[in-house]
Parts: C-alpha cells; structure tokens; sequence
C-alpha cells in the first residue's frame, strides 16, 4: 500500500514540474500575468505537497524494510552493507536534488533569455524615436516614411498612408478562436488581415495600445479589447506608440 502511494506522489512531483513551468512562462506575458499566477501557486502546491507526502512515505517504507532487514538478514557482515553504501552512487535523494536545481537553472536561464530579448527590443524602439518630436497626431504621422502599399498588397483608402506592417500575428478574438494574419497601420486606423476576415479599427475609436515585442493590446472605446500576439519588429511598435501618443 505504501509504495503504491509513493508511486502516486512521484507522479504527482514530476506532473508539477511542467505545471510550474507554464506559470512562470505566463508571469512572463504581462497580458496573463494573473492567470500564471494562478497556475505556478497550484504548481507550487503540488510540487512540495507531493514532495512531503513521498517523504512521508519514503520513510515509513524504509522501517518496515529496516525491520524486515534485520529479521531475515541478521547474517550480513558489516562490510558487506558498507560496500553497498559505496555502490549507491549519488542516491535517491541526490537524484532529486539535482532535478529540482536543473529545474530552476532553466528557468533562469529562460528567464535571462526573454529579458535579454526585451532589452534589445526597448532599445531599437528608443533609437528609432530619439529624433521624432511632433507636436500633434499630423506630424506624427509624417514622421514615418511612407511604404509602398501595393507591395504589400494593401488597397489605401482616401488621404491614407502605410506606415507600418507586423506580419505573423494570431488575433485572440476570444478565448476559444485564434485568426493567423497581419496588422497594418497608417494615418487612419489600425487593420488586422487574415483569410478568415479582416477586423478596421480607426484611431477615433482606439482608446490606448500597447505595444510590446511579444505582442500588442488595442483598447477600444467601446467593447473589449483586442489582443494579438507576434514577435514584434522595431518599427511597427516605434509607429503605433508615437501615433497613439499623439492620436
């Protein structure tokens, strides 16, 4: 009965370690920060609750095979037992010990990544800003060299202009359906395009954005807002935050 429990526990132990993995990976989304909050506390939980309960067990396991030991084996030598201790290599419990540090040194190391990422990103944006001073929504758009729309096969509207573009976007409409497509911005509006339908926001209805290297939120006036994630490129995010700025 014991080492069926244990067997439990062990399982339980590894299946947090993925589980917390998760969490942390969300903490690090700013936009599912409370949710991976969430997932890494019931990941903590289930790590050092199994790990307790295997303890737990581990050592009633070990007294009943001490007692069983001692009545069937009362013939083993001393040195014989030594020469086992030697033979056990680093042991169970070094075993354990070096998943839990492996765990935490990738996680670090992960963690280490995804600022470094983060950093280099903040700091294109900042070089792409440092010599535009407009004054008003105008001038900041002028101050965005105009692309060649019908390169990326974009049909302009009256008086607009394309200034930036995002490709490989997901477009979280709700938690269940996830579009593939991309995000365009000009002087006008901010426009989503995929095969399965094409979302046109204008900046009268745009509230505030927010735009980081893993993605951009569009809070509208009214409704929910819109998420989608990306991998950011410099002057996508260095557009859409000067003319939200100024808008």
């Amino acid at each position: 009965m014991l080492a069926t429990l244990n067997v439990i526990a062990v399982i339980t132990w590894l299946l947090s370690l993925p589980v917390i993995v998760v969490g942390v990976v969300l903490i690090c989304t700013k936009e599912r920060r409370k949710k991976g909050l969430k997932i890494l506390r019931l990941g903590a939980l289930l790590f050092f609750g199994s790990l307790i309960v295997f303890i737990y067990l581990i050592s009633g396991i070990e007294q009943d095979q001490i007692s069983t030991a001692q009545i069937e084996q009362d013939q083993i030598s001393t040195v014989q037992i030594e020469n086992a201790k030697d033979n056990d290599g680093i042991g169970f419990w070094g075993w354990v010990l070096l998943v839990i540090l492996t765990f935490f040194a990738l996680s670090t190391l992960y963690n280490y990544r995804q600022y470094k990422r983060e950093k280099h990103f903040e700091e294109q944006v900042s070089m792409l800003l440092s010599n535009i001073s407009p004054s008003n929504f105008s001038e900041a758009s002028e101050m965005f060299s105009e692309l060649d729309a019908y390169e990326y096969d974009y049909r302009l509207m009256r008086n607009e202009k394309l200034l930036g573009i995002q490709e490989y976007v997901t477009f979280m409409s709700n938690k269940k359906t996830q579009l593939f497509g991309r995000l365009l911005v000009t002087n006008q509006a901010i426009i989503f395009e995929s095969p399965e339908k094409n979302e046109r926001i204008t900046w009268t209805k745009i509230a505030s954005a927010n735009v980081t290297y893993q993605g951009c939120q569009i809070n509208r006036r009214s409704g929910i807002a819109w998420d989608y994630e990306f991998n950011a490129n410099p002057r996508f995010a260095a557009v859409v935050r000067t003319l939200v700025k100024y808008h």
